[in-house]
This record gives C-alpha cells, structure tokens and sequence, in this order.
C-alpha cells in the first residue's frame, strides 16, 4: 500500500501537517494533558464531585475509625492502651450487687382475708354450736357441723359448757381473737408457696401484709398445709399459744384441719416492685481508668470485659480529648482521602482521557467508589465477626464494574484506591489492603470480558479462591497457631471466599444497570443481539433479504479487521449486523433488494433519490431507539458513511445540470451525508469494510490484486476526505485493517474456473453501491 505512510504512527495527510484529531500524542507529557483538561469547560464539575467526595468520604472514613471495630471471642490484631483517664462503670459488678440487692429483699406474702374471717367465724361459733346441737336438739345443721368436725362427746360437751356460762363464752371470744392475731403472724401456705418462702432469695424474713397493716416475720414461721402430720403439731402449738387447753383446744384444730385452706399468698407485683426499689437504690461501682493502661494486647482472644472496656475508652476518648486533637485526627484522615482523590484523578486523566472529561462517569465512578466505602464500613460496625466479608466483597465488585466499563488499568487504579481507602476505615484489618489487592488481581485476570454468564461464574469461582487463601495466609502470617486460632482463620477464610462468590451474583444482577449507566454494552449483552432470531433481525431478513445478507458480510470483514488491531470485534460485529436496519423502510430503493426490472430511482430526480438514500441513516436511528438497541450501537448507525459524497446521485446531478435539464448546479454539501464521521475505531472499521463489499460486487473478475487495489483505493478516499479525523485510529493501524480486509473480502469474493460451455459476459456497468 504505497500510499500509506504505514510506518508512521499518525495520521498524516499531504499538505495539511502534523497534529490532526485522529492523532494519538502519546509523547505528549502529563503536565500538558492535566492542563488541557483543567482548561476543559466540564472542569468544574470534576472539581465539585472530587471536593463532594472528598467531604463526604474523608467524614465517613473519620467517623467509622472512631466506632468500635471489635467483637468478643476474636483475637485482637494490635495493642490497645487507655489514652484518656476517665471513671468508667463496672456494668458487671454493678449487676451483681443490684442482684444482691434484689435477693436480700423479703418476699412480700399477702393475707387472703375471706379465708381468715371463715376460719376465726367458725371456730368463734363452736360453743353456740354444741349447746344448739346438746341432747334432745333438733338442730340438724348444728349436729351436721359437729359430726363432720368427728369431735368426741367429751369436746362437744366441754364446748357447750362454754357457751352456756357468759364469763366462760366472753374468754372464749377473746382467745379467738387472739388466734386471729397468731394466724396472721403465722401464715399457712400451700407446699409450693411454702417452698419459695423457705428457700427463695438471701433475707432470712418475709413481710406479711394484711388489711392497712403489715409485719416483718422470719421465713420459719410459715406453716406448709400440705404436711398433713406437722400441720397438726404446728396448729396445736398455735392454739396453745392462743390460752386454749383441753377438749376446747382438740375443736380449733378439729376446725383448722377440716378447712386446711392457706390464709396467706404469693404476692408478686409488689415483691418485684421491692426488689425494682431495692436495686435502684445501689450505687454504680466505678473503676478507674489510668493512662496507658493495657486494654488488651496483640494475639489476645478479645473477652467480653476487654471489649466493654475498649468500646467505653473510644466513646471517653471522643468526649474527653481535646479538640485540636481530636479535629488534627479527622482533617488528616479527610486529607489522606483528598490526596488519594487527586492520585484517582490524575490516573484517570493519563489512563483515559474522554472519562475525565464526562461529569456524568465522573459521578458514577466517585459513586460507586463512595458506595464501596460505604458498604464496607457500615458492613464491619454492624457486625464486626464478618469484617473479612465486608471489606473484600465491595472492593472486588467495584473491580468487576470497572473493568466492565473500561479496562484493566483503569480498574485497577480504582480497585486500589479503593482498597486503600476501606483498609484506612477499618483499622483493625491493616492486611487487607494486599488481600483486596490479590482478589482484584484475580478478577482482572479471570475476567477481560463478559461474553457470557459462564465467564461471570468463573470470575466467582477464582475470587472465592483467591480471597480466600488470601485471608488464610494473613491469618497464619499474623495470629498465633492454636486451636482457637485455627476455627478463627478457616471461619474467615470461607467468609472471604463467600465475599467472592457474592461479587458474581451481584454482578449479574446490576450488570444491566450499569451498561445503562456508562453507556456501555457488555460482551454478553452483544453476543445476545447477534442471535439471527432477534426480532429486529428477524424483520431485516424478511423485509430486506438482501440488506441482511450485505449485513452478514460486513459484520464478517469487519470482526476480522477488528481482530487485527485489538479492538472490540463483539461491538464491531454486532455494530456491523445493525448499520443497515434503516433500509428495511424503503427496501425497493437499494440495488441489493431489487430483484430485476426497472429503477425506482428512475422516475426520480437525483435530489429526491439521495433524500431517500440518505434517509436511511434516519430510519436506522430509529428504529434502533424503538427496539431498545444499546446506545454505542447507534454510532455505527449515524456513522458508518460519516459525512461522505453520495458521488453516482451527484454526478448524475452535475450531468442534468450540463445538459440543462437543471436550472443550477448542484450544490456538493446537499449530497453528502449528515454524519457524524467515525469517532470510534471500531466505527471506522465499518465504514471501509462496508464500502469495499459494495463496491467489490462490482468488480468482473475479483481477484486478490484487483481486490487489494480496491480496498487501498476506498481507505485512501476515506482518509483524504477526512472520514477517519475523530477516530484514534493510526496509520499503522489502519494498515493492518487494510490487509484484513483485503484477505477477509478475497476469501468471500475469490473467482472461479472457466467450465467448457460457458459463454462470454459483458461486463455490467458498475453503479456505486453508495447509491
């Protein structure tokens, strides 16, 4: 291809110079881009998303450091030391002496007054009982009474004396009164009642209530009625107490042991409400805490007063530290954050240009770049045991996003800024940081495309690997080999290896998401739209068979050019299968779909013609916005004749205007398409492999020279007539595409023997297949 300076590495058209858009300056320095960038009009809104990060981030990084991070039963990673001295709360003893409080506090029994007032009711009516029921007496409930009481003859007449001499009848009243009053000091209680006032709590009392009044008694003075033989010896000695002897005294245990009914009961609202009183009068017990004092050291297992003592000196040493110190702390951490903000964007300002220059992926990048932080940090305080989950997962998928979106480098620098800003967060995990490292590195390698879910399970597969060996080998390289260490490393291992897994399912679930988000289209959603059943295809095949089959090709040519370069040959192929679904609006009008018979292009004039021809760029747009197609699809529709002459259309012009059958000449702009040119690599590919199919079919005999002279001829038209001027793409490059295509199109078009009997053709005339 002597026409193209393929040795050098820009595009250099004759006459015009050096330094065209198409060229790619890779010689000029970093200092220069930043500060054509910083001249840039969307410069200030980088500036306002990085100080918005930077605030937002910095403070979060801040706050998190200074909530606790720890949880009990894990081994401490460093050595933590009192920093501030303060009184802090004995929680435990505190509810040891509140429990004492609460144990030593009587049990409150109150009396069941019905039961009382029967009991003493009764044993006060005996002696009128045994008069009325004497010999000759037709009391029948009073006999009824006595004989269920099974009173000896010898009672029921000493009774009945008592009631028939007043002096005699008045004592008796007054020792039942004074029974009354032994009952209440004495309560009878059921066997489980009687049990938990002999046992229960620390006091050696019980406070009995009755009525208005109350008494303080010693817990032995509670009689159990369910001990049938010491209930009787107990009543006995109460009624002995109470002055009644003899046959009298047999009738109140006759009485007592008949009704066998407890007079007191459990009272356990106002037990507890004593107890409440009780407690509440304890004071607090206080320890002091002296400056430096150990809290607990490197490789301890972490026990629950450890950790009450570490989470009380964070919250004291907020409250107590002064606040320059406490505010040098937070606008350090914010500084480190900013410096860490700045190295992004530089980074990103070398590594990729056109994403700097966008506020909107800025914003999405600062983000998702927050979220991860953000996931992290509040993962590890709500539960710090699965700290090896939440600061891996959200640092690989942040990887896996951006690698998806742009490339490895780009995904790398943000997986480590990230990786760096996680670990400043999480203080007790400084190993992390080579940890996220090892996972990023593992789904950079095992991911350079998503061309299916298989290549996502894979990428799961290998993170859960290698975060997970990762996460073991920190832990045997940091704690001590023991049992409980052992459980603790494996725990945390599976835990990050889960974390790798988790990255694959969320992947999947936001992919689409995030396509729409950066504009972009995945691997597996291109590999999905070159599936002939796709219904867009499937209306090219039936309403522009022909189209379809120059589609075919093209997208053929084009992988295969594309292949050559390293470019995208899904997006080329699928951009390829789709350039042309415009004409399927007016398929008659293009030569691929006519069939024979006469030109509708014929009964039109070349104005109305290109109209139609140009149209189709138009329709393709919309159809492309109608079905839903992803938007980097769209410029292979709009770009794929850039801004080129419709040149048989405007010959034709030029040739009615010679002959007079036009009043003015034609103007060239009027016959060119909109545009806009080729701004992609990939975009470029297809516009010389489409032109060159076309313009193939046209050749008698299609040899490789004559091919290779055609393809140089088209790509050197394109080049000269500045279609190529947007696009990065070299001349070295374009070289190669050349080559590509030249062999792609030989192998399709190759020509082929002469058979005895074959007649001479003559050659048909060749029409521009732009037309």
């Amino acid at each position: 291809m002597a026409s193209l300076p393929s040795q050098s590495g820009k595009l250099v058209r004759p006459g015009k110079g050096r330094g065209r858009r198409g060229v790619r300056k890779a010689s000029d320095p970093v200092g220069r881009r930043l500060a054509r960038l910083a001249e840039h009009p969307s410069a200030g809104w980088g500036l306002i998303i990085s100080v918005a990060f930077i605030l937002v981030v910095g403070s979060l990084v801040a706050w998190t450091r200074e909530q606790p991070q720890l949880v009990a039963n894990r081994t401490a990673r460093s050595t933590r030391t009192v920093r501030v001295e303060f009184d802090a709360p004995n929680a435990a003893q505190t509810a040891q002496k509140q429990e004492n409080a609460r144990q030593n506090t009587p049990r409150v029994y109150r009396a069941i007054d019905t039961t009382i007032d029967s009991i003493i009711g009764e044993i006060e009516r005996l002696p009128s009982t045994a008069t009325m029921a004497g010999p000759g007496s037709s009391d029948s409930a009073a006999q009824s009474l006595l004989t269920s009481l099974n009173l000896s003859a010898e009672t029921v007449s000493a009774l009945a004396a008592v009631g028939a001499d007043p002096a005699a009848l008045s004592q008796w009243t007054q020792k039942t009164a004074a029974f009354r009053d032994i009952l209440l000091r004495n309560p009878l209680l059921q066997r489980a009642d009687w049990e938990r006032a002999r046992t229960e709590g620390l006091s050696r009392r019980l406070e009995l209530a009755w009525g208005a009044g109350g008494e303080m008694v010693v817990r032995e003075q509670v009689v159990n009625i369910g001990d049938t033989s010491a209930y009787r010896d107990q009543i006995s000695k109460l009624a002995g107490n109470a002055r009644f002897e003899g046959p009298p005294a047999e009738a109140v245990v006759a009485v007592m042991l008949a009704r066998s009914e407890p007079t007191y009961s459990f009272d356990a609202a106002t037990t507890t409400e004593r107890q409440d009183v009780a407690a509440e009068q304890v004071q607090t017990v206080v320890d002091k805490r002296a400056i430096g004092q150990t809290i607990f050291t490197r490789g301890d297992i972490i026990t629950p007063t450890q950790l009450l003592m570490y989470e009380q000196e964070m919250e004291q040493y907020r409250l107590r530290a002064a606040p320059s110190t406490l505010w040098g702390r937070r606008l350090g951490i914010i500084a480190i954050v900013g410096v860490c903000t700045v190295a992004l964007g530089i980074a990103l300002a070398t590594l990729s240009p056109r994403t700097a220059t966008k506020p909107s992926r800025l914003g999405w990048i600062a983000g998702l770049l927050a979220l991860a932080v953000t996931t992290a940090a509040i993962g590890t305080l709500v539960d710090p045991a699965f700290i090896a989950l939440a600061s891996t997962a959200p640092v690989a998928l942040l990887a896996v996003l951006m690698v998806t979106v742009y490339d490895r480098l780009v995904a790398t620098v943000v997986g480590l800024i990230a990786a760096l800003l996680v670990s400043l967060a999480l203080t007790p995990m400084r190993g992390y940081v080579v940890i996220n490292l090892i996972g990023i590195a593992a789904v950079l390698w095992s991911l350079p495309e998503i061309r299916d879910r298989g290549s996502i399970v894979a990428m799961s597969l290998w993170a859960m690997l290698a975060l997970g060996l990762a996460t073991a080998f920190d832990g045997l390289a940091s704690l001590p080999l023991d049992a409980a260490r052992v459980s603790e490393i494996l725990a945390d291992a599976a835990t990050a290896g889960f974390g790798g897994l988790l990255v694959g399912g969320v992947t999947l679930f936001v992919l689409p998401g995030i396509e729409r988000a950066f504009n972009i289209t995945t691997g597996m959603t291109l590999v999905e739209l070159r599936d002939p059943k796709q219904v867009l295809l499937r209306e090219l095949q039936q309403r522009a068979p022909g189209t379809y089959n120059h589609s075919l090709n093209v997208a053929t040519i084009a992988e295969s050019a594309a292949a050559s370069i390293d470019a995208n040959t899904l997006l080329t192929y699928a951009g390829a299968l789709y350039h042309d679904i415009g004409k399927m609006t007016k398929p008659e009008y293009f030569v691929e779909n006519q069939s024979g018979g006469s030109n509708k292009h014929d009964r039109l004039s070349p104005a109305m013609s290109v109209l139609v021809i140009i149209g189709h760029v138009k329709d393709g747009l919309e159809l492309a916005r109608e079905y839903g197609l992803p938007r980097p699809l769209h410029h292979f529709i709009e770009a794929h004749h850039g801004t080129t002459l419709v040149e048989y259309f405007y010959h034709r012009a030029k040739q009615k205007a010679e002959g007079g059958e036009e009043e003015q000449a034609p103007a060239e702009f009027d016959y060119r398409y909109p545009g806009p040119k080729p701004r992609t690599k990939e975009a470029a590919i297809l516009m010389l492999a489409d032109s060159v199919e076309s313009a193939t079919r046209t050749l008698r005999e299609p040899t490789p020279s004559r091919i290779e002279s055609l393809v140089q001829q088209l790509a050197n038209k394109r080049l000269m007539d500045g279609q190529f001027d947007e696009c990065d793409l070299t001349l070295r490059e374009l070289h190669k595409v050349v080559e590509s295509i030249s062999k792609s199109v030989a192998s399709i078009y190759h020509g082929r023997v002469s058979y005895p009997g074959d007649k001479d053709k003559k050659p048909e005339a060749a029409q521009e297949k732009s037309a």
